[in-house]
């Protein structure tokens, strides 16, 4: 009979701390946002599967973005600058127009604070086309 109590006690002890591990603080984290082509419209941000998500005026540089009760875990991030407001990302033929970026992120306990550095896609695109025709001419 004693043993059963020990056992019992034993897996609950094993239960209390098991749900205590997984459960993670929730906290602020910081996008620190970069390579802002100019002072207009906004900056808009989500992590996860629009789980979290924020904005901020692209008015100083750069740019901080709180997202609140964000959980330790590892992230997608996407950002882009929403430069005429419509709170839309711009696109031309499906290549985006406005800056923007995307990236995964480590949340821990230490790491709260992200730099994010925006890209002209359609210009990245340009200068693959170049630099591949330049290769292939003899």
């Amino acid at each position: 009979m004693k043993r059963i109590e020990c056992l019992l006690t034993s897996f609950a002890v094993l239960i209390l701390c098991g749900s205590t591990l997984r459960a993670q603080p929730k906290r602020e984290i910081i996008l620190q946002v970069t390579d802002i082509p100019s002072q207009t419209g906004r900056i808009l941000a989500t992590v996860g599967h629009g789980e979290y998500y924020g904005w901020a005026d692209a008015a100083d540089f750069p740019v901080e973005i709180k997202l609140e009760n964000v959980s330790n875990g590892t992230y997608e991030i996407y950002v882009f600058h929403d430069a005429n407001g419509n709170w839309e990302l711009d696109k031309e033929n499906g290549v985006p127009t406005e800056r923007c970026a995307m990236r995964k992120i480590e949340v821990t306990d230490s790491v709260r604070t992200f730099s994010v550095a925006l890209v002209d896609i359609k210009d990245r695109i340009k200068t693959q086309h170049k630099r591949q025709e330049q290769q292939l001419r003899p």
